[in-house]
């Protein structure tokens, strides 16, 4: 019959605990609770550390080849597209060469810092003339002033010897692959410049300079999107 009497306590019990709560946050403050609440996460934190130091270093390890993997695979992707798009502008422009130069920061590309070095990373070039490639493998934009008045001006064209008006140094390095007319556009990224991009001609082409501006323009709109998804 006692039994019977008897009634559940866990309402009342879990009433307790609560207007326990109630006072101790009254007491001391909501900001104080919260804030003692996130020193003893971070303490945790801090001690699974300490105590785990294999489980966190393989789990960074990990992390970082995963991220590696994914990067290697995303330029891969969009290497094939943007090598196509470059073979296509200087075939449909007649040109001797079509490149790209990319901006970096030295190990790799960070959106939002200013780049100090650039490097050739797509070219295309027509069967009897040499590849700058190599050439343009790696250098200091610092070396030469006509980068960055491209990236300010947004557009030039000319000969080499127009561009030799202004960096001697920059026109030699293209005229060692033929080239005698050129037109370059920088490539702007979503934060910052990530390149140019130009075609050139050897002397006694034939072309169209305003045809020239407009598929050169609109082959760098495509290119560059999948330059910039590179980084993101």
């Amino acid at each position: 019959m006692e039994n019977e009497n008897k009634q559940p306590i866990t309402g009342h019990a879990n009433f307790a605990i609560l207007e326990h709560a109630i006072n101790f946050v009254t007491a001391h403050g909501a900001f104080k609770v919260v804030f003692v609440a996130f020193v003893m996460l971070v303490l945790s934190l801090v001690g699974y550390l300490i105590l785990n130091p294999d489980k966190v270093f393989k789990a960074l390890f990990d992390y970082q080849q995963r991220v590696h993997v994914e990067s290697i695979q995303k330029r891969m992707a969009q290497s094939a597209v943007i090598t196509s798009l470059v073979d296509d502008l200087r075939k449909q422009c007649g040109g001797v060469r079509a490149a790209v130069v990319e901006f970096h920061n030295g190990r790799s590309n960070t959106a939002g810092l200013s780049f100090n070095f650039a490097a050739m990373t797509y070219e295309s070039v027509r069967d009897g003339y040499p590849s700058i490639y190599e050439d343009f493998a790696e250098f200091s934009i610092d070396r030469f002033t006509f980068i960055p008045q491209i990236c300010k001006t947004g557009y030039w064209s000319g000969t080499l010897q127009d561009m030799g008006n202004t960096d001697k140094a920059f026109a030699h390095k293209i005229a060692v692959g033929g080239a005698h007319w050129l037109a370059i556009v920088p490539l702007y990224g979503k934060n910052v410049e990530l390149g140019i991009m130009w075609i050139s001609f050897a002397e006694g082409d034939k072309y169209d300079e305003r045809q020239v501006y407009q598929m050169l323009t609109k082959y760098a709109a495509k290119v560059t999107p999948h330059i910039d998804n590179e980084l993101n």
